[in-house]
């Protein structure tokens, strides 16, 4: 009887033994496959990050001077956002709406997309892509019929 018990006992030890490794391979795949898709994903933002951050300085010497604008990227694909504003004109006759999408894509802890009135996201988003829309400075505090009005937080200060 102890040789039965001691056999099964054995047997049941590398069994789970087995199943370890199969889970622990299983686990350890999956945590690949996720860290290769966070980097392709941090990746693509640096990219566009980056290629951003040139546009903002070229569309803010061509947007004094009348010449296009060129396109931000997206920083959710690296690709150029849809129906970008080539111009100053065609970016003050964005809607509301296209204005939003595109502070979505650029994804960013100022962009804010839901913050603020029409008027301070269109001022936030000329800010962020380098264009001027007056002599005077940017300043995006929000006014008093925003959102989060009256949260004297240091978020109530965009720029």
């Amino acid at each position: 009887m102890w040789m039965l018990t001691s056999a099964l006992k054995i047997e049941l030890t590398k069994g789970m033994e087995e199943s370890n490794n199969a889970l622990k391979t299983k686990l350890t795949k999956k945590i690949d496959e996720s860290n290769e898709a966070l980097e392709r994903k941090l990746s693509t933002s640096i990219a566009a990050r980056e290629v951003n951050g040139l546009t903002r300085t070229l569309n803010n010497k061509t947007s004094q001077s009348g010449f296009k604008l060129r396109p931000f990227y997206s920083v959710l694909t690296n690709t150029p956002i849809a129906n970008f504003p080539t111009s100053v004109s065609t970016f003050k006759a964005l809607s509301n709406q296209k204005v939003t999408q595109v502070l979505r894509e650029l994804d960013g802890p100022f962009h804010k997309p839901n913050y603020g009135t029409s008027d301070e996201k269109r001022q936030r988003l000329a800010f962020l892509i380098g264009v001027r829309l007056s002599d005077d400075p940017v300043m995006l505090r929000p006014t008093a019929n925003a959102s989060n009005a009256g949260d004297d937080s240091d978020d109530r200060y965009l720029a």
